[in-house]
């Protein structure tokens, strides 16, 4: 039940979603010594997220300044994560407006925003928002598959693979 959704293209956003305060705070009280300053339960769940869906995945984030795809990438993997980016929005300042752009430039039609920030007009039905103390949970990973109509299939490859 891999590759439910090839075509869905993910507009990522890192603070708020994978970089969670929550996070921070406990890696700092703990003196926690690890090179992932990103929640590591956020990103399980998004990775898995990837892996049902097998989507495209866009950066939207201030992450992505300065940087090219290939350094993003290099940078996420430092910090181990085990997903890549395949492309990154435009530096417009504006980021409903990037994602806008950024549709048009590629005929994309299915896409879903994952963001702490809330959108409203063209973008709202799209948006997944989280919360930037506790990130990307499994109430976000349900409302994406809920929002591209998999819920039943990746609920249930989601059990076996934990039965696994």
């Amino acid at each position: 039940m891999k590759n439910l959704r090839p075509n869905l293209c993910i507009f990522l956003d890192m603070d708020g979603v994978l970089w969670t305060n929550s996070w921070c705070e406990l890696a700092y009280k703990f003196e926690v010594k690890t090179n992932m300053e990103l929640d590591p339960r956020a990103v399980s769940l998004f990775e898995r997220l990837l892996t049902l869906l097998g989507c495209k995945v866009v950066m939207v984030s201030t992450w992505k300044h300065g940087k090219t795809v290939v350094e993003i990438n290099k940078e996420l993997n430092e910090k181990g994560c085990n997903f890549r980016i395949n492309d990154k929005t435009e530096d417009i300042i504006n980021r409903p407006q990037e994602i806008t752009e950024f549709c048009k430039k590629h005929h994309i039609e299915d896409y879903i925003i994952i963001d702490d920030e809330s959108y409203d007009g063209e973008h709202s039905e799209n948006i997944v928002q989280t919360f930037c103390n506790s990130g990307f949970t499994i109430h976000e990973f349900k409302e994406v598959l809920n929002k591209v109509g998999v819920f039943k299939d990746a609920r249930i490859k989601f059990i076996e693979s934990r039965n696994e």
